[in-house]
């Protein structure tokens, strides 16, 4: 009987393991290159500028007066409001309501509250009044019941001329916290207290700001070469002497692309924009932050500062036109861009 043989396993060559392998490397580098990667994870950060995206700068005009205005300094006074009336620009003017003398303090408090001049012929809309202390003291030398008494009796002394206060020039800027609670109290809007200082609400003893907004003078030299928040204090006694180079100051200053504002406008816009809140959401994969707006207003300038790369920025219904600077990614955006999506560069 034949054996019968048993037939031959066929033999698995190595060819079919390798190339296998090779597959799946494959697979495997091809899903590594095009596997999207996430951004870097950064810092993205908002800031909302007081001045209007269709403007460069905001200018605010100041004059101060040290002492009691006199009857011949109303007569120049008024020409210099004349001029400008002429140009269509605002002005702010703080006046002290009593003289510092050698009275002493209480015979100070004992006085009327009421101004001893007459500002009614200089009141117009393009005229914002405001005041100081009721006599020009270093207030921070003074006890805080002495200071409020002083600074509510300035802002009494104008109701016989029917003229509402709502701001405070701090005497020589000497400020320590009693003033500033003082001003609070007072019910101020604003206050001027120096130089170089960026606008704030002072912190109370509880940690929260005080209503009372806090603005800088402005010390730059060349401020209408550049752009931001400006609020320039003209010398009293060069603008009482000489109203026509006032007036051709107040020509040359003029510009389409500053918005001159009292102090109270100023005061507003600041606030509008800490009225604007947001959300920032970012898909580092997808590379894409969705930013969500509260409270935005139509010419809102927004930066929005991180080290990101910018490749596009959309409205849930527009493309948005920008300009990155350095770290600063400028959009100016309306009411109907409450939502808006910045594309990252991967």
């Amino acid at each position: 009987m034949e054996s019968q043989s048993k037939p031959e396993r066929p033999k698995q060559g190595i060819n079919g393991t390798v190339y296998i392998t090779l597959l799946v490397i494959a697979i495997i580098i091809l899903v590594l290159v095009f596997k999207p990667k996430p951004i870097k994870h950064e810092e993205i950060n908002l800031k909302f500028d007081a001045v209007p995206s269709n403007y460069e700068k905001i200018v605010s005009f100041v004059m101060y007066f040290d002492q009691p205005v006199k009857p011949n300094e109303i007569l120049q006074l008024n020409k210099a409001i004349t001029a400008f009336n002429q140009e269509g620009i605002p002005i702010t003017i703080f006046f002290t309501p009593e003289s510092n003398t050698n009275k002493t303090i209480n015979e100070i408090f004992d006085k009327e509250d009421r101004l001893g001049f007459n500002i009614k012929s200089i009141k117009s809309d393009n005229v914002e009044i405001g005041t100081s202390s009721f006599i020009a003291a270093d207030l921070a030398e003074l006890t805080y019941q002495q200071q409020e008494l002083l600074i509510k009796k300035s802002k009494n002394s104008f109701k016989n001329q029917n003229i509402t206060i709502k701001g405070l020039y701090i005497p020589q800027f000497s400020a320590s916290f009693d003033t500033l609670l003082a001003i609070e109290n007072s019910k101020m809007e604003y206050a001027i207290a120096g130089y170089g200082i960026e606008p704030m609400h002072p912190d109370t003893p509880l940690g929260i700001k005080m209503n009372l907004l806090l603005l800088p003078l402005s010390s730059e030299q060349n401020w209408s070469e550049k752009k931001g928040l400006y609020i320039i204090e003209l010398n009293k006694d060069a603008v009482l002497s000489n109203p026509e180079a006032l007036r051709q100051f107040l020509d040359s200053a003029h510009s389409n692309l500053s918005l001159f504002l009292n102090l109270s406008s100023v005061s507003a816009e600041i606030r509008k924009k800490e009225a604007i809140s947001a959300r920032i959401t970012t898909d580092y994969k997808k590379a894409v932050s969705e930013i969500v707006f509260d409270g935005l207003k139509n010419n809102t300038k927004v930066d929005i500062i991180t080290k990101l790369e910018t490749i596009a920025v959309n409205s849930t219904n527009k493309s948005i036109n920008y300009e990155n600077i350095d770290d600063t990614l400028s959009l100016s955006l309306d009411e109907e861009d409450s939502t808006i999506f910045v594309y990252w560069k991967k």
